[in-house]
């Protein structure tokens, strides 16, 4: 990556003219493109995720200074974004699991999400309730809890780890 000419296409950018976008375009596509796919792991979700992170950039070129690099302030925007969009098709893909769980027949999503919460602790199914069904952030829910991030990311990977473990006990 030429960071002079990146820097440069910037300001013309910042400017106002818009002729140069497919110059930053062509100076940044590979790294934003691969470094969205290495998080979301499907072409036409990086794709997706790459048209908004390039709105979101240009929508916040006023905050490219020169003591930011705005090189590494798009790439951050497209790591959030897939980020974002991996965690919010985790929490969908959670509840998918639950809507079968006796072979043939399909449930509704509240029984399967009953049947699930009967087989938690109150403890843990208030990471379930809050992070998956009421998307709350981990960061979130550690303010309101007085807990360290870390230790709620743990509690939150281990009632996953059993919600799973209990979709496949339910399936077989």
């Amino acid at each position: 990556m030429d960071i002079k000419a990146f820097n440069r296409t910037v300001e013309k950018l910042k400017k106002g003219q818009q002729e140069y976008f497919g110059e930053f375009y062509d100076l940044t596509k590979k790294s934003v493109y691969y470094s969205i796919l290495a998080i979301v792991g499907r072409r036409e979700d990086a794709e997706d995720i790459m048209q908004d992170t390039y709105v979101t950039f240009i929508n916040n070129l006023a905050n490219i200074t020169d003591k930011k690099n705005g090189y590494y302030y798009l790439l951050q925007i497209a790591k959030n974004k897939g980020i974002n969009h991996y965690n919010k098709a985790k929490r969908e893909t959670l509840i998918e699991d639950f809507s079968h769980y006796e072979s043939g027949e399909q449930l509704d999503v509240y029984r399967d999400l009953d049947y699930l919460k009967s087989k938690l602790t109150e403890d843990e199914w208030y990471y379930i309730e809050h992070c998956v069904i009421l998307g709350f952030k981990q960061k979130d829910i550690a303010k309101k809890l007085s807990l360290p991030t870390s230790t709620v990311g743990y509690k939150y990977n281990k009632v996953i780890e059993k919600a799973r473990e209990i979709y496949e006990e339910v399936r077989n």
